[in-house]
């Protein structure tokens, strides 16, 4: 039975998975005749159902692809198994020509630690006649298994890494492979024509990056000297908006382990939360022993202050920056 279930939260790598099997069943020259998507708006089982039972137009495999969540998940209001309408779709998935390839695909929102039915009629009748490949979402202290994806993406690209390249791209970008992928895809163009990445290489292409968690750190110990230079140099290199992205991405962390570490949480559970490598999470531990939380809180409203402002053209960026400066002042 040509019938496929693709589930999981990294919908990066389901993504490829669904790539490779429209490469492996369709035609290039009648994959236009031969290819259709549904997504619809909320489940509808009697339109998928019409969709699996239309005879293909052209010769060739034909491919439909169905993505339904609400049709897998626990506690979705989806029609029961002895409905008819389900009975119907049950009998017509099992009798699929062999040219007709239906995919399922559920997608489930990173970090929602969510599981399909498996003890539904739908998930054995494929997982008994078809495939059911489970995509988990690889968290940041998986360090191994996140190089070894780096590894093969790498080969899959005809690039090298070296290891420790490898965990300086993890600890710069984090785990979320669809940005490592871009990343390696940069990287490959920066090294060329070599066809080895190595730790230089990484530090060399984030280094931009790296001053403005510099400048984060100067924030953080409400060094205000130092915050005014690392800005004014900043400024020079990079858009105002660039630089904010990255002062809330590491502001909103830094907050959710100062919260987590005063409700007594051990390094090892807070890296399961924030997910990040433990040793990330004890250097930032070690960094807000001695931050008052509201001075996290005040600082994170500044910026995002200072994003509205910039954004609607209230304020010019060197103003708005000020308001860093100004909260800083309030903590002195």
């Amino acid at each position: 039975m040509p019938v496929y279930l693709y589930w999981g939260e990294e919908d990066f790598n389901i993504d490829k998975a669904v790539k490779n099997l429209r490469k492996n069943v369709l035609d290039d020259s009648l994959a236009g005749l031969n290819h259709k998507i549904l997504k619809p708006n909320k489940l509808d089982i009697k339109s998928i159902l019409e969709e699996l039972q239309a005879v293909p137009m052209m010769f060739g495999n034909f491919l439909l692809e169905i993505y339904t969540p609400d049709l897998f998940l626990r506690g979705t209001n989806k029609p029961s198994s002895s409905d008819k309408i389900m009975q119907s779709f049950f009998e017509t998935l099992e009798n699929l020509v062999p040219n007709f390839h239906a995919l399922f695909v559920c997608k489930i929102p990173r970090g929602a630690n969510k599981k399909i039915d498996s003890s539904s009629k739908l998930v054995k009748l494929i997982q008994s006649a078809g495939e059911v490949r489970e995509f988990p979402m690889l968290k940041s202290y998986q360090t191994d298994k996140l190089i070894s994806w780096i590894n093969q993406t790498c080969q899959e690209k005809e690039i090298k890494i070296n290891k420790d390249a490898a965990e300086e791209l993890l600890f710069l970008k984090g785990d979320e492979l669809r940005l490592l992928d871009n990343e390696l895809d940069k990287l490959k163009l920066l090294v060329y024509p070599n066809t080895s990445i190595t730790k230089k290489d990484v530090l060399s292409f984030s280094g931009n990056n790296e001053n403005v968690f510099f400048f984060a750190d100067c924030i953080l110990k409400n060094d205000r000297k130092n915050t005014l230079s690392e800005l004014r140099k900043l400024t020079q290199k990079e858009h105002p908006l660039k630089i904010l992205a990255v002062l809330q991405s590491v502001i909103k962390r830094w907050l959710r382990i100062k919260i987590e570490a005063l409700h007594k949480k051990s390094p090892q559970e807070i890296s399961r939360i924030v997910n990040l490598h433990e040793f990330v999470v004890k250097q930032d531990m070690e960094k807000l022993k001695k931050v008052d939380i509201n001075y996290l809180i005040a600082i994170r409203q500044a910026i995002t202050d200072i994003e509205y402002n910039i954004k609607s053209g209230k304020l010019s960026d060197e103003i708005a920056f000020d308001m860093i400066l100004a909260t800083q002042e309030q903590y002195v």
